[in-house]
C-alpha cells in the first residue's frame, strides 16, 4: 500500500505530550497527516479528509470495522484533551516543568457517510506542531506505525523514534506513565513491565527496524528509572 511508505512528522513537543487517546484515534491522526504536505502551513479553516478504504487497508482491518470505528472516533477526538509541557513550545522557562497547556487535537470534524470519509479541522494550538516545522521534530514511518496493534506500542515507538540517534534515553517510571497515559493504571511496577512495557517492546522489535534493551535502575529498592538503549537495524 502506498500510504505505508509515507513519512509523518510531528514536533518533539507533541511526542512528549500527555494524552489518553485510543489507538484508533492515533491511527486517524497519523494517517491524516500522512496525506497532507506537512512542509507547508496547514490552513486552520480547511478540513482534511481520510478515506475509509484507505484507513482499512493501511491498518489491515475490515472495511465494516473501519466504518464503525471512524463513526465513533472522530467524536472522541473532539472530546479528548492532550497536555503539553509549556517549556517545550516556548511558553515557559526551560526550568519550569510544572506549567502545562491543555488543548484539543482538532477543533471540528465531520463524517460523510455517502463518501465514506472523515474530515478533520486541526486546532490552532496543534497546527504549529504538525506543519511547517523547521526544527525539533521527529519523523515516523507510517508503514511501521500501521503494524502496531497496541496503543502502548504506538506511543513508545514515537518516543523511540525521537531518540533513535542517541545510544540511550532514560525516564523515571512516573514520567513514563505520564507519556503513556497510565497514571492511574498498573500501580505495581511488575504489572506495568509485564503487560505494557515488554509487550510493546516485543511488538516494536518484531515489526520495525528498532532493537530495544530496557535497563532498570532502582532507588530505595524500587525501580525508579527506565533506561532505553536503542539500535536501528537497516534492511529489516
Amino acid at each position: 500500500m502506498q500510504n505505508k511508505k509515507l513519512v509523518v512528522y510531528e514536533s518533539n513537543a507533541l511526542v512528549q505530550s500527555y494524552n489518553k487517546l485510543s489507538l484508533s484515534c492515533m491511527r486517524l491522526i497519523f494517517l491524516c497527516l500522512g496525506t497532507i504536505d506537512q512542509r507547508t502551513p496547514i490552513d486552520p479553516n480547511e478540513f482534511y479528509s481520510v478515506d475509509l478504504k484507505v484507513f482499512a487497508s493501511t491498518f489491515n482491518i475490515a472495511s465494516k470495522t473501519a466504518y464503525h470505528e471512524l463513526r465513533k472516533i472522530h467524536i472522541k477526538l473532539l472530546q479528548e484533551v492532550i497536555t503539553i509541557p509549556a517549556y517545550l513550545i516556548g511558553r515557559a522557562d526551560l526550568s519550569d516543568h510544572e506549567t502545562k497547556i491543555d488543548t484539543h487535537v482538532i477543533q471540528a470534524c465531520r463524517f460523510n457517510a455517502k463518501k465514506r470519509t472523515v474530515e478533520l479541522q486541526w486546532s490552532n494550538a496543534i497546527i504549529p506542531l504538525i506543519s511547517n516545522i523547521k526544527r525539533d521534530f521527529t519523523k515516523h514511518s507510517l508503514r511501521d506505525l500501521s503494524t502496531l496493534n497496541s496503543i502502548h506500542s504506538f506511543k513508545i515507538y514515537r518516543i523511540i523514534s525521537q531518540y533513535r540517534k542517541i545510544p540511550s534515553i532514560s525516564f523515571t517510571v512516573e514520567k513514563f506513565r505520564l507519556l503513556l497515559g497510565l497514571e492511574d493504571k498498573y500501580p505495581i511496577f511488575s504489572d506495568l513491565k509485564k503487560h505494557v512495557l515488554m509487550v510493546a517492546v516485543k511488538e516494536i522489535e518484531q515489526n520495525t527496524n528498532y532493537k530495544i534493551k530496557v535497563l532498570y535502575e532502582k532507588k530505595d529498592r524500587k525501580v525508579h528509572t527506565l533506561k532505553f538503549q536503542i539500535k536501528e537495524v537497516e534492511g529489516m
